[in-house]
């Protein structure tokens, strides 16, 4: 009965029991990690005790990394699972990177801000480490609209107006200026509503 729970613990800790004799013995164990990943912090030394309460080392599994964003609470009752996240890191801001919202939580922090969680794409999980920060912005709405550059607007008290070229010859340009309605903003760019695809603007 003895040599049967030995025999157990043994199979537990990895020993193969059957090779074992009084001229194979084994010093040392290999311990298994539940998970493939990298070494992100170690708490102990070689030599040193480890009690079973004791967290030995940490294991980051980037495959599994995820990006989580704080949006404020009167922003969060736009949000839903699938929506698209473009994002970039704080270290290389000129490198955009794509995720997808997987989860609102339904709890407002103590600052009023709601987490929301997202997946990765594949290029952003292969460049990307656990704890970087990140600035994104979340895509409520995906639909193609006429846009002019930020800059090509004019603000005169509360109406914008943008300057369509109406001809251009060796003397110069010739421009009508008209009011048009604004919406949102990304990027840059300026939706609006009442202009013409076809016309040419001046931007700069």
């Amino acid at each position: 009965a003895k040599f049967n729970s030995v025999k157990k613990k043994l199979d537990l800790y990895g020993i193969n029991t059957s090779k074992l004799n009084a001229s194979n013995l084994v010093s040392s164990i290999a311990i298994k990690a539940p998970i493939s990943g990298y070494i992100s912090e170690i708490n102990i030394l070689r030599g040193s005790y480890l009690e079973s309460t004791r967290m030995a080392l940490k294991i980051a599994n980037t495959s599994q990394a995820h990006l989580e964003v704080l949006v404020l609470e009167k922003d969060a009752a736009k949000l839903k699972k699938g929506q698209d996240i473009e994002f970039v890191a704080l270290n290389s801001p000129n490198k955009k990177y794509k995720a997808k919202i997987n989860i609102v939580n339904k709890i407002i922090k103590d600052n009023g801000m709601v987490t929301v969680q997202a997946n990765l794409d594949e290029e952003a999980t292969k460049d990307l480490m656990p704890g970087m920060f990140v600035k994104a912005e979340i895509v409520l709405n995906n639909h193609e609209h006429e846009s002019l550059p930020k800059e090509a607007l004019i603000k005169l008290d509360n109406d914008y107006y943008a300057l369509q070229l109406l001809s251009k010859d060796n003397d110069g340009y010739d421009f009508n200026r008209i009011k048009v309605d604004v919406n949102d903003e990304y990027n840059g760019y300026i939706s609006v509503n009442n202009i013409s695809a076809s016309a040419e603007y001046l931007t700069k």
